[in-house]
């Protein structure tokens, strides 16, 4: 494997986890082996938990930057779900899918999602289903009153999912930076942005 693929299914894995609660899990492990009926283990790129039962939703990353995702690649992981007693899937890649591979998942209960080629755990464009989560990194500098004024500076993270045609629900972090004053010294770390 790539080692483009590898950093792919580790941020999806980042992502999966950030917007789980918006997405019904109450949790997203990291790859792993699970034992199948048939007497095989298979490899899993990530395994989520839903919120709503004791079951497992199994995660495929296919990071393809040339041709969509085929029949053949989504049936796989339908006969993974079948053999693991999982309650359905998840594949995700950058460019999409073929006819036959949507026809497979609609069939198989695997969910179909787009995850940008290039994205990290803070700037991503993520589509699932009818839910769109973009994630963007900006530095950000609040001055707080006049010139000679402490400042605040913090790397701010908003993420959240927008159902298509519908309002949008974004939430920011952030590591805020220390207080300084005007030689530039840091004072105290800031706790609280007001």
């Amino acid at each position: 494997m790539s080692k483009e693929s590898e950093r792919y299914e580790e941020v999806t894995r980042a992502i999966l986890f950030t917007c789980r609660e918006q997405l019904g899990f109450k949790d997203v492990q990291p790859k792993g082996d699970i034992p199948g009926e048939s007497g095989t283990s298979w490899e899993i790129d990530a395994i989520c938990h839903p919120a709503d039962t004791n079951g497992v939703i199994l995660v495929e990353c296919r990071r393809h930057t040339t041709r969509s995702i085929d029949q053949e690649q989504v049936g796989g992981l339908v006969f993974r779900i079948i053999d693991t007693g999982a309650e359905g899937g998840l594949m995700v890649t950058p460019i999409g899918y073929q006819e036959g591979a949507q026809l497979v998942a609609k069939a198989g209960n695997v969910t179909l999602v787009t995850l940008n080629a290039d994205a990290t755990e803070r700037e991503y464009v993520l589509k699932v289903a009818e839910h769109l989560f973009v994630g963007k990194e900006a530095r950000v500098r609040i001055v707080l009153g006049g010139s000679a004024s402490p400042s605040v500076a913090f790397t701010a993270v908003a993420s959240g999912g927008i159902v298509l045609g519908g309002s949008a629900l974004v939430s920011f972090s952030g590591t805020p930076a220390a207080r300084r004053n005007e030689g530039g010294d840091a004072v105290e770390p800031v706790d609280e942005v007001r």
